[in-house]
């Protein structure tokens, strides 16, 4: 494992055994992991890398993320905290320190807590490392144990979590939001419907998301033809521009998404 911290953290509470090997369930970076955690422990590209992750009936729990010898910034703790929402896999991002634990909800954006991002992230709560009673506050609140036996949900860490803004459930309702404007702009001004807006709604949606996925996995980059940019905002900034992009997809993948 990485830092002193980061095992004596783990150590006390319980993710590492006496003996300094993982306990059943701890997942770490660097191992063979099951492909719903490489997002999390062995993908660059994100941000995040975390160290381990702490996987409880087959669900992740916690996220272990090892600071190394210094404090991170808050620049660092909001990226990773953000990354850690974005994924959406767990529920719990833990930020060990040379001094400290932070713990941080990954289930609420930190757009959500706030917008302007004009404070530093705040953790929902911070252990010391060099005390006994804190520590055992956090193995009671989240450790092994109270995770593994449900106890974590109804104590002072997980009561506050709130499942409403999980990343999932936040991008449905934008979408939802997204839909209706895009059907009020369809209506004329005595209310009568100039089309299909809810069906065209939906089907130009779903085609941003499609090629956003395609252009944030870089699949779609080597062969875009130029008059199209590389950008999304670029594709949809006109209708010619979209209808172009539509044209492409349908003959580069054999059809898009309805």
């Amino acid at each position: 494992m990485n830092s002193p911290a980061f095992q004596t953290a783990l150590h006390g509470a319980g993710y590492l055994l006496a003996s300094g090997a993982p306990a059943l369930g701890l997942r770490v970076a660097g191992q063979d992991t099951q492909p719903d955690l490489r997002s999390l422990l062995e993908t660059s590209r994100i941000g995040l890398r975390a160290d381990a992750v702490f996987v409880d009936h087959n669900r992740p729990v916690s996220i272990f993320k090892d600071a190394g010898i210094k404090a991170p910034n808050d620049r660092e703790v909001r990226e990773w905290h953000e990354t850690a929402w974005n994924i959406g896999v767990a529920p719990l991002l833990w930020v060990i320190t040379p001094t400290e634990i932070r713990l941080y909800d990954c289930y609420k954006s930190l757009a959500i807590a706030d917008p302007q991002q004009s404070t530093p992230t705040q953790a929902m709560e911070t252990f010391a490392l060099d005390e006994v009673r804190p520590q055992s506050q956090l193995d009671r609140a989240c450790g092994r144990l109270a995770t593994e036996s449900g106890a974590f949900w109804a104590g002072p860490v997980g009561r506050r979590i709130d499942r409403r803004h999980r990343v999932d459930r936040e991008l449905l309702a934008e979408i939802n939001v997204l839909e209706k404007r895009l059907t009020e702009v369809s209506q004329s001004s005595n209310g009568q419907q100039l089309g299909p807006a809810v069906d065209f709604a939906q089907r130009l949606i779903g085609r941003c998301i499609f090629t956003w996925y395609l252009l944030d996995r870089g699949l779609a980059q080597p062969f875009l033809p130029h008059e199209l940019g590389q950008h999304l905002r670029t594709m949809f900034e006109t209708p010619e521009n979209a209808f172009r992009l539509f044209g492409w997809l349908g003959s580069a993948f054999n059809g898009i998404p309805n």
